[in-house]
C-alpha cells in the first residue's frame, strides 16, 4: 500500500504514472532477491490467483495465466511450479520462437489423449493473445490487464475452440487497496474496460484506450479518496435488477448463489453471519464472496474473498 500510495503522488507524465501504478498494483516488491513466500505474500493478486489455482487442481483441470510483465512471469511460473510440485511450468512470451511455441502448445494440448491432470501455462497477453489454440484449459486467469477489452478477449479464445468440451471460466483478481475501495486502481480499470465492453455490443471493438479514457482514469486514480468502511451489509435484495444474464438462487436467510443463465461458474455470496454448511459446491461455484465471514466450513477448496467494504457490492462481484 505505502508504494502504491507513493505512486499516486508522483505526477508527471501521464501514462508513466499508469503504468508505474499498474506494475505496483500487480506486485509492489523488487522481485530481485525475494523469497517464492515472500513474492506470493506481497501481492493480493497474486495470492487471489494461487487460491484460484488450488481449486482448479482439487478438480483436475487445468489453467492458462496471462500477465504481462516478463519479470512477473518467471517468477509465478517458479512460485506456482513449486506449489504445485509440478514438472515445469512452461511460459510464452515474446522471446518464445516460432519452433519453440508449437513444442509448449504440443506439450499441453497433450492432455486431450492423455489427460495428465492439473497443469498451468504462463503466457504473456501480447504474444500469446492470437494463433495458439488451448483448448486443454477450461480456466483462463488474467493476472494483469491490458488497457483494451479485445485484447482480452483474443486471449480467452484461446481456449474457446474447436474441440473445447467444458465451459470456460473466466478469472479476473482485483487488487482493492484498503482504504481506496472502489477507488483502487484495479477497480477503475475495471470500469473502463466495461464501459469499452458496453460499447463494443453497439459498434466495433474500440482501438487502444483513447486519450481522453486514460486522462479519465488517470485523473480517477490521482483524485481517488478513502472510501466509507461503514457499510458492512451486502443488499443482497435487487442486486440483480436488469441482470437478466444471471440467474439467483437462495442458500438460506443471509447468501445467495449467483450464475450465468447461459452456464458457466457460479459464485456464492454473504451479507454477514455463516454461509450455511453444505451450501458451497465446488464442482459449480468458482468463489465464495462475503463480508463478515472469515471462514467457511466444508468449503476449503473454493477460493473465498472476504470484502472490507460493501460499496464494492455489486459492481465488482457479480459475474459478466
Amino acid at each position: 500500500m505505502l508504494r502504491y500510495d507513493e505512486a499516486r503522488r508522483k505526477g508527471g507524465m501521464m501514462l508513466a504514472l499508469l503504468h508505474h501504478i499498474r506494475r505496483i498494483s500487480l506486485h509492489p516488491g523488487l522481485l530481485e532477491g525475494e523469497t517464492t513466500e515472500e513474492f506470493s505474500a506481497a501481492a493480493a493478486r497474486v495470492e487471489a490467483a494461487l487460491d484460484v489455482l488450488r481449486h482448479i487442481k482439487s478438480k483436475g483441470e487445468r489453467a492458462l495465466v496471462f500477465v504481462e510483465n516478463r519479470d512477473v512471469q518467471a517468477w509465478f511460473a517458479e512460485v506456482v511450479r513449486l506449489e504445485f510440485d509440478l514438472e515445469i511450468v512452461m511460459i510464452i512470451n515474446g522471446d518464445t520462437t516460432i519452433d519453440a511455441r508449437k513444442d509448449i502448445t504440443d506439450r499441453f494440448q497433450r492432455h486431450l489423449t492423455d489427460d495428465g491432470g492439473f497443469d498451468v501455462l504462463v503466457l504473456g497477453p501480447r504474444a500469446a493473445g492470437t494463433g495458439l489454440t488451448l483448448t486443454a484449459a477450461n480456466h483462463v486467469i488474467h493476472l494483469s490487464r491490458w488497457w483494451n477489452p479485445a485484447v482480452e478477449e483474443q486471449c480467452n479464445d484461446r481456449t474457446h475452440r474447436i474441440g473445447q468440451t467444458k465451459p470456460v471460466t473466466v478469472h479476473i483478481p482485483l487488487a482493492v487497496h484498503t482504504r481506496l475501495g472502489a477507488g483502487s486502481f484495479d477497480c477503475l480499470l475495471q470500469r473502463l474496460m466495461k464501459r469499452k465492453r458496453s460499447i463494443a455490443e453497439r459498434v466495433l471493438w474500440p482501438a487502444e484506450a483513447t486519450e481522453s479514457e486514460t486522462k479519465m482514469l488517470y485523473d480517477a486514480v490521482v483524485a481517488a479518496s478513502d472510501t466509507d468502511l461503514e457499510r458492512e451489509t451486502l443488499e443482497l435484495d435487487g442486486a440483480l435488477e436488469g441482470r437478466t444474464d444471471l440467474a439467483a438462487e437462495t442458500l438460506g436467510d443471509n447468501a445467495i448463489r449467483v450464475r450465468p443463465r447461459r452456464g458457466g461458474a457460479s459464485v456464492v455470496i454473504s451479507n454477514g453471519g455463516k454461509v450455511p454448511v453444505g451450501a458451497v459446491r465446488s464442482d459449480i461455484d468458482a468463489a465464495i464472496v462475503s463480508m463478515a465471514v472469515d471462514k467457511v466450513e466444508g468449503a476449503s477448496s473454493v477460493p473465498h474473498s472476504r470484502l472490507t467494504t460493501a460499496a464494492l457490492w455489486p459492481e465488482f462481484v457479480l459475474p459478466e
